[in-house]
């Protein structure tokens, strides 16, 4: 089943006409309807959020969700935003080990939750390696949403105001940070506003629509 529309060569279809920046506008139109109570905008790289703001009529920014986890941690941008008073929220905040093999390669790092590093400070504090994570999120300032279909670890998720990280567990989790973006979408890449080009590798050709995107846990 696909999650967008496809072509009838199973290649994914888009609008490559109207801009985000008319987009947003849109949606600004829809706050003074009062169809909505405030705008976000996800998959945005540094230069299209600035964009945006440069370009907001009254309603501004006030979330950015994108894919942020120890791995490819984007403190650039995360500062960009918190200067500008927008909320970020990470998606994938525990590198998504579970993701589908569409998004998967065997040039993989170990996955987050059984990184040597994650392990040692969960063993330290007496916490799971994804309470660890979490805990780690809400110390940058970024609000996280990782996703389960499991009541227990969706209440473990929550068991995280009972301990800090310090410093030296701050430090060797920014260490981690190795740039490693699983979440680059290249099905979408002949978009003339495709925000992932610089982590396109050379040569790079658009692949057909994967027929499943999604997975639990």
């Amino acid at each position: 089943m696909y999650m967008f529309p496809v072509n009838k060569d199973g290649y994914y279809t888009s609008d490559d006409k109207s801009h985000y920046v008319e987009t947003y506008h849109a949606m600004e139109d829809l706050v003074d309807q009062g169809l909505v109570r405030s705008l976000g905008i996800s998959n945005f790289n540094k230069q299209q959020t600035r964009e945006i703001v440069q370009n907001v009529k009254k309603h501004p920014v006030c979330v950015v969700q994108n894919e942020i986890h120890p791995y490819f941690q984007q403190k650039d941008y995360v500062d960009f935003c918190h200067f500008n008073n927008i909320v970020v929220q990470a998606f994938s905040p525990l590198g998504s080990g579970d993701r589908p093999a569409c998004f998967t390669k065997d040039s993989d790092p170990t996955p987050v939750l059984e990184n040597e590093t994650i392990l040692a400070i969960a063993k330290k504090h007496n916490k799971t390696t994804a309470q660890v994570v979490v805990r780690w999120h809400i110390q940058r300032g970024v609000s996280s949403v990782p996703k389960s279909i499991t009541p227990s670890r969706v209440a473990s998720n929550f068991e995280v105001f009972d301990f800090s990280l310090d410093a030296a567990d701050m430090q060797n989790i920014a260490d981690m940070n190795v740039g490693w973006q699983f979440l680059l979408w290249d099905a979408t890449a002949m978009h003339p506003d495709y925000p992932f080009k610089e982590s396109l590798p050379y040569g790079h050709t658009i692949p057909k629509a994967p027929g499943t995107t999604t997975a639990s846990a």
